[in-house]
């Protein structure tokens, strides 16, 4: 290293502000339960109520992990219906302090960390045969009671397997949420039936699952672009 080298890289040390950053970014992480929510999401999408059940921590403690996260931006989040999703942030800052801490898990706790592997492996590789036949039963059921109040805890209930699992599988299956997956056919069987049909919009609300006529308009519209009625007017002339 030259003498001129030597010079700029002590100065850069000096530089006291880029290393209160950094100093930050670690702080965030320096709580065992942010560092555990981290981990998990950096391998998978979760909401808050699950991530609470996966992590033994009461609602109110994981909703403040994740919002420390979240202020620091290495997790972001999404709304799918009424739950809120939560995943890594897709940067280079957090990609790399993803690939640190597995580094470090895998030197200073090997066994341990190579279980915790597995499980992440385990839920991010594709479903077996098995898992798909089961998964496209549960969506068979689904779709014979889209009039029907239909939820994901008393799905789970009614075919022994976790909500979480349900979750995750389905969406790896169909590419969408449960939740979406619904509206989509609730909204397709609605639009054939203004179509096909002489039934009221109330009828119709009540035949895929809708017991507010409003709520139903409102959804209609979001995916159609246009109110039930209007849609009727237009398509049945």
């Amino acid at each position: 290293m030259t003498a001129e080298n030597k010079i700029n890289s002590e100065l850069h040390l000096m530089d006291i502000n880029s290393y209160r950053v950094v100093s930050e970014q670690f702080s965030i992480l320096g709580d065992t339960n942010r560092l555990r929510i981290f981990t998990l999401l950096c391998h998978r999408e979760e909401c808050v109520s699950e991530l609470a059940k996966i992590m033994s921590m009461s609602i109110s403690a994981t909703s403040s992990s994740l919002k420390m996260l979240k202020s620091a931006s290495l997790i972001t989040s999404r709304r799918d219906g009424k739950e809120i999703y939560y995943r890594i942030n897709d940067s280079v800052k957090c990609q790399l302090l993803h690939y640190t801490i597995e580094k470090m898990m895998n030197i200073i706790c090997p066994g341990q960390f190579d279980l915790d592997s597995q499980f992440f492996h385990e839920n991010i590789n594709p479903l077996n045969k098995e898992q798909r036949c089961f998964i496209k039963k549960i969506h068979d059921d689904i779709l014979k009671n889209l009039d029907k109040r239909i939820s994901i805890n008393d799905l789970a209930t009614k075919y022994s397997i976790s909500p979480s699992a349900l979750k995750y599988q389905f969406k790896k299956m169909y590419g969408k949420s449960i939740a979406a997956h619904i509206k989509e056919h609730r909204m397709e069987k609605s639009e054939e039936l203004l179509r096909k049909s002489n039934l009221t919009i109330y009828q119709i609300a009540i035949s895929v699952g809708y017991s507010s006529p409003s709520k139903f308009s409102s959804s209609f519209k979001e995916t159609y672009g246009i109110l039930p009625n209007e849609y009727r007017k237009i398509h049945q002339m």
